[in-house]
């Protein structure tokens, strides 16, 4: 029958280290398609903006706020920040985008043993996780709604939104 939908779906590996299948029902394949284009565009401007390893040209994103004092940046990571804040709350500190510079000591680590397979991985040392812990207070980011802007008080903090981002995208 002519007007009856079809199941099309596309899988991928592109954006937030993660599988990602679209799946959805169309009369024509080339309409599928174009909601694929529309739904990867927002993937990837979703994976940019949140990205906490890589900067991109003209984006100032989570890795960028990690590395400058007050950033103006785009109101996704607003959004998201005030959610992670909320959520935290929710959660009893539970859920602590905050923690960045102790989960960059078991990231480096987890790396270093990835790009040196001969070697047997070791844990980070615990007084330098302690000396991280100290710069994981949530309430040391300063959000400006008004300006879109961050500051990240603590100079030493990082935010890591690994926990968050996917599902929140």
């Amino acid at each position: 029958k002519k007007n009856q939908y079809k199941a099309y779906s596309i899988t991928y590996f592109d954006y937030f280290d993660t599988v990602t299948t679209i799946i959805g029902y169309e009369k024509k394949e080339e309409d599928f398609n174009e909601r694929v284009i529309y739904i990867e565009n927002l993937l990837k401007e979703y994976h940019r903006l949140y990205d906490i390893y890589d900067s991109y040209e003209n984006i100032n994103n989570l890795y960028t706020l990690n590395q400058e004092v007050g950033k103006v940046v785009d109101q996704k990571i607003i959004d998201l920040l005030n959610y992670a804040i909320d959520m935290y709350n929710q959660t009893s500190g539970m859920m602590n985008i905050a923690m960045g510079s102790v989960l960059k000591l078991w990231h480096d680590e987890r790396e270093y043993a990835s790009y040196h397979p001969n070697l047997e991985g070791k844990l980070p040392l615990m007084s330098d996780l302690e000396e991280a812990a100290k710069h994981t207070n949530i309430l040391d980011i300063v959000i400006d709604d008004e300006r879109n802007t961050v500051l990240l008080k603590d100079k030493l903090m990082r935010l890591d939104v690994g926990a968050i981002a996917k599902g929140y995208a």
